[in-house]
């Protein structure tokens, strides 16, 4: 990008930033999407700052605009549907996909700690 004298095959680098934003929204942690969106940004921030075409920051600024909202929207949706999946939409308690997901947690921590597992948040002697 940065040795590009065709404005559009400079954009034409950045035009997928959108949906690999999505991607890492939706399938990696918040702060991993978060860190290799903003990387990515910040190299090709770098390389259209030494390009001579002015015409391109503003493209490049109006997709990383659109990608930060795409990765941000892909993480806020698969947070909500695993909270639906997990949870019974009335109560708002564990249903029985959230109550297995719990047991593994809790036997697993007491596995690791070497301790008894915990009912209802707190042992109980």
């Amino acid at each position: 990008m940065s040795v590009s004298t065709a404005p559009v095959a400079s954009v034409n680098n950045v035009v997928l930033y959108p949906m690999l934003a999505c991607y890492l929204g939706w399938f990696y942690r918040r702060w991993v999407a978060r860190v290799v969106t903003g990387g990515g940004f910040a190299l090709s921030f770098v390389a259209i700052l030494l390009n001579p075409l002015d015409a391109v920051l503003l493209t490049w600024f109006n997709i990383a605009l659109a990608s930060v909202f795409c990765l941000e929207a892909a993480g806020y949706l698969r947070n909500r549907l695993d909270r639906e999946i997990t949870t019974d939409p009335l109560t708002g308690l564990l249903n029985r996909s959230g109550l297995d997901a719990r047991i593994d947690q809790e036997l697993s921590r007491a596995l690791r700690e070497n301790a008894a597992v915990r009912l209802g948040g707190a042992d109980r002697g």
